[in-house]
């Protein structure tokens, strides 16, 4: 478990996130930000690229967005850099993606 990774019990009054198809949960607390919603391909992708070079390894970043390929690029992005995606969900038009820094 790296440093910035909290180990939680189910809970109603904390926000949780399933990590991979273990039966633990994980409360993400991103160390930065971005948002690009009104930004289309590549944007996103590269505002991303460009953010994760300022932060430390192991460090998290939330990338907002509403473009729709958005939820296929940044997996396919993290596979080919070898960032790890935690996690992308959608809620309404817009798409959060979670990534940690290698």
């Amino acid at each position: 478990m790296q440093n910035n990774e909290l180990l939680i019990k189910k809970s109603p009054l904390m926000p949780l996130y399933k990590w991979g198809s273990w039966d633990k949960f994980i409360h993400m607390t991103p160390d930065r930000s971005i948002d690009c919603t009104g930004l289309f391909c590549p944007m996103p992708i590269v505002r991303t690229k460009r953010e994760l070079t300022e932060m430390k390894p192991g460090e998290v970043l939330e990338i907002v967005a509403d473009d729709p390929g958005f939820e296929k690029d940044l997996p396919a992005w993290c596979n080919l850099s070898g960032e790890k995606l935690l996690e992308m969900k959608k809620e309404g038009p817009f798409f959060t993606g979670y990534v940690k820094k290698k």
